[in-house]
Order: C-alpha cells, then structure tokens, then sequence
C-alpha cells in the first residue's frame, strides 16, 4: 500500500481526495484558536475543543486559523467539531481549484487567491479557504504566512466595534486584509515600473525589456489572482444569505469596490508597459539608425574614391594622363577635395 493510500485509510479521507494528485500528506500543520464576544477574549496556538465549550454559539465568535495545510488528521478533527461535509474538507485540500463560493445548509465556503510581497521582493501567492457558519469563522492558508496579524491585534485590544460583531465581520476584516496586500503589492510594482521608465526614458539600460516583461508578468499574476476574488466579493455582496448581516454586507461592498479600482490600476500600469516597451524599441531602432547613419556616409565617401581608383588603375596601353609628372599628385589632391565637398555638402542639407 502507498503512503498517500495509509494517508487516506489513517484520517479516513473521502474518495474525492483521489483526483488530487498534487497533495502533500506530510508536514505540520498549525492551528491557532481565537474565541471573543464583547467581554472576553481567549487565544490558544492549538486547537482544542474542550477549551470551546464556555464559550457558546453564537454568542461568542469562534475562529480557527490553519497554516501549512498538511496535517489531514487536524483538518477532519476541526471540520468534525464543526459539522463541515465531506466534500468541503476535500475542497479545502484541493490547490488546484478556482476561487469559488458556495453555500451548504449551515454554512457557507469560499476559497480564494492571495498574494504578498516576500523578503526578497518577489510576489508569492497562496489559497485561502474560508468555512463561514454563524458564530464561527475557519480559515485555512496553504502556507505558514502570518497575513492576518493586523486583525488579531484588533481583536486583543479591543479597537472598535470588531469584538461587538459577529463572525461576518470577521470575514470582512480578513477580507480587507488581503485586499491590502494586493495593495501593497500593487505599490511595490509602481515602484518597479517608476524606476524602469526612468532608465528607458533616459535610454541607460539595454536589459530594459527584460525587467519590463518580467513587470508585465507580475501585473497578469495580480490580476489572474484579484479578478476571481472579485467574483466571490461580489457574490458575497449581492447574496441573500442569514449568515451575513446586512451591516456586514455593506463593509463588504466597500472591499468590491477597492478591488474594482485596484484592477483598474493594473491595467493603467499594463498600459504604462506597453508604452515603455515601444519607446524601448523606438530608442533600440533609433541607435541603429545612427549606427547605419555614420557607416552610410562613411561608405558614401568611398564611392567617388573608388570609382577613380578604379579608372586609373586600368590597364590601357595609351592613358595621356598617366605620362604627365603632376597627375599623381593631382588625382591624390582631387580624393582630398572629393569628400571635403561631399561633407560640406552633407552639412548643408542636415544629414548629420
């Protein structure tokens, strides 16, 4: 039997999870457990349900947060306290998918597209699945990225209305936060492409086109990520679901629009590419005419040169010219003459 077969038989995974081909079922994963109302607040870096039970639903807001989704057996043991169906686990496992939002009786899932800009300025993306019920929240991230700290602060130190909302709001927060990071990463790339235009601009660097592709390669992963979580933002805004309140809808239509203008702004930088790389190529055409320029009017003095060499270096028995004692230093005189009138010439008519 395989390792992903035992896999499967341990923690007794669905038989959906076969067509997943791609899945590791090693590593750890981590779970962090935040339970909060309006009077209390506990945080726990392990999920442990018999630490759940003061808290009732949905008076208190439970949220789960999975890093590193690896560890099936902690997947099915929190879908199992929360009475997530088969299906939805697979779902969840499942990188492969688009993003997507769909409803079941007592909750709604959705999973998603994020992205940030890593240390060494590179963008990395990753899934994020959320599970919706009332009064909890579950978040599952592919990777061990820490995208939500913003929110949990919010959440200890009781800033604003978040401890006073349910799990909607929640949502939204974390929503917003990966709205930001595509902020941000938009910010990083403006910053690229300011750069970059300068060096094109002022034609200082050969490689430009490089740096402009791999920009534009940038722009297409942002948007191929940011136009399906539009989708589920909008599906989410224009639902009619009782798990989401109709104050947390509204915060929720303000997300749909910043994605809205974040898109437009990518594509105004698309735009702003495009034209770098015809000015690129104009500056690239434009050398090479300069180059062509200098060779031409360097050959152009070597015509009439050649043509007179090659009228007195005949072989003729009978050339008068060739019996006169000055006619050596004539023909030498007239060469000199020659291109100094072709450069006067040349000048006189701008040619360079």
């Amino acid at each position: 039997m395989t390792s992903m077969a035992q896999a499967r038989k341990k923690h007794k995974v669905s038989p959906f999870l076969s067509e997943i081909k791609d899945f590791s079922f090693e590593g750890i994963s981590e779970a962090q457990l935040i339970v909060y109302n309006a009077d209390e607040f506990m945080q726990d870096e392990q999920f442990d349900e018999n630490k759940l039970k003061p808290f009732d639903l949905p008076k208190s807001v439970h949220w789960v947060n999975l890093h590193n989704i690896k560890d099936l057996g902690l997947i099915e043991k929190v879908g199992s306290h929360f009475h997530l169906e088969t299906i939805t686990l697979d779902k969840i496992i499942d990188l492969t998918q688009r993003p997507k939002m769909e409803e079941f009786e007592d909750y709604m899932y959705m999973s998603l597209k994020t992205l940030w800009v890593n240390n060494e300025d590179d963008i990395e993306t990753e899934q994020i699945s959320f599970v919706l019920g009332r009064g909890f929240l579950l978040s599952f991230q592919e990777k061990d990225a820490d995208l939500f700290d913003e929110v949990r602060k919010r959440l200890r130190s009781n800033k604003g209305i978040v401890r006073s909302k349910r799990s909607g709001y929640l949502l939204y927060l974390l929503l917003d936060s990966i709205v930001d990071n595509y902020i941000q990463a938009i910010d990083f790339l403006d910053d690229q492409i300011e750069k970059v235009s300068k060096d094109v601009i002022q034609d200082k660097q050969d490689d430009a086109l490089i740096e402009i592709e791999g920009l534009k390669t940038e722009l297409i992963t942002v948007k191929r990520n940011l136009a399906p979580l539009r989708d589920v933002v909008t599906s989410l805004h224009n639902g009619d679901s009782g798990i989401l309140l109709s104050d947390t809808v509204r915060f929720i239509g303000g997300i749909k629009d910043q994605i809205i203008s974040i898109l437009e702004e990518v594509e105004s930088h698309r735009q702003i590419l495009e034209g770098l790389t015809n000015i690129h190529l104009t500056n690239l055409n434009n050398r090479m005419n300069e180059v062509m320029k200098v060779l031409t009017v360097i050959s152009s003095f070597f015509i009439p040169l050649t043509f007179l060499a090659g009228i007195y270096g005949m072989n003729f028995e009978y050339m008068p010219e060739l019996g006169w004692k000055y006619s050596y230093f004539t023909l030498l005189g007239v060469m000199v003459i020659v291109p100094i009138g072709m450069v006067m010439y040349f000048r006189s008519r701008k040619w360079f």
